[in-house]
């Protein structure tokens, strides 16, 4: 059975310090600790039994199970990632979860940008960052 799917994690805000009201092109101001931009992350993946090398997050044909600070590390291998797709498994969901509060507790911001990284390395084009103010 064919799946795709997207995930989607917010990581820590990043504060936006204040610049002088004075300066030309400025339409706000503030300080430390008023203003923040939140992030987050879309990662898209597939699973296509009839094509294997094609499956894993969107582009690059990896799972990257078993990897510390990413999504799967719960999973010993693409193997098992992929026998559980076999027997009815729709989705990453639990995972992502999981995930989303090791994001949270991580004080680097570096798990999102680690893991996108690694997907773009491995030639993959399988995330978009998105940004709130």
């Amino acid at each position: 059975m064919y799946l795709e799917g997207s995930e989607f994690v917010t990581y820590t805000p990043v504060e936006a310090y204040g610049v002088s009201t004075y300066a030309d092109g400025v339409v706000s101001g503030g300080n430390s600790g008023d203003n923040f931009i939140s992030g987050g992350m879309r990662f898209l993946w597939v699973y296509d039994p009839s094509n294997p090398s094609k499956s894993g997050f969107t582009g690059c044909g990896k799972w990257f199970c078993n990897v510390p600070n990413t999504p799967l590390e719960g999973i010993t291998s693409d193997e098992i990632l992929a026998q559980e797709f076999e027997s009815g498994r729709q989705n990453l969901n639990r995972e992502f979860e999981k995930w989303q509060q090791k994001v949270a507790s991580d004080k680097e911001n570096s798990y999102v940008f680690n893991f996108s990284g690694m997907i773009y390395a491995a030639g993959g084009t399988g995330c978009a960052v998105t940004v709130n103010a």
